[in-house]
């Protein structure tokens, strides 16, 4: 995968950045065979309506250029939006160009852990787990 160095990532905007998650995960469920369709509103919060499984998902698309740790990434939702309409969160990690599908849950952010941090914590959600959409 192909990575742009930081002083080049560092002058696209954050909307730009944005629409690359959404180009990405859309791309990454094309090729593993779900159907995709992009909501004409974003009043509910959701970026993509997918038939998985033989029943439609709605997924909300975060993409992380940022990270606040070496060992975690977490994403936080908007409190100003209804996120009770979301089935998954899409995380895209721009620099790593890697997904995870989350099975969302209602919560306010979503932290998962990728790699193992100093204080050898064992009770982690892996971004690994969810590479996968279920």
């Amino acid at each position: 995968m192909h990575q742009l160095p930081l002083r080049e990532v560092a002058e696209l905007s954050t909307q730009t950045i944005g629409t690359s998650g959404e180009h990405y995960v859309i791309s990454d469920l094309l090729r593993q065979g779900i159907e995709c369709y992009r909501p004409c509103s974003d009043e509910v919060n959701t970026d993509l309506v997918c038939f998985i499984n033989g029943s439609f998902r709605r997924i909300q698309i975060k993409t992380v250029g940022v990270y606040k740790t070496r060992t975690s990434v977490e994403v936080r939702m908007r409190d100003n939006k209804i996120n009770n309409h979301i089935d998954y969160v899409a995380v895209y990690l721009f620099h790593e160009g890697i997904i995870a599908y989350y099975p969302y849950n209602g919560e306010k952010s979503i932290t998962l852990a990728l790699r193992r941090a100093k204080n050898n914590q064992h009770e982690r959600t892996w971004f690994y787990e969810f590479e996968e959409i279920a």
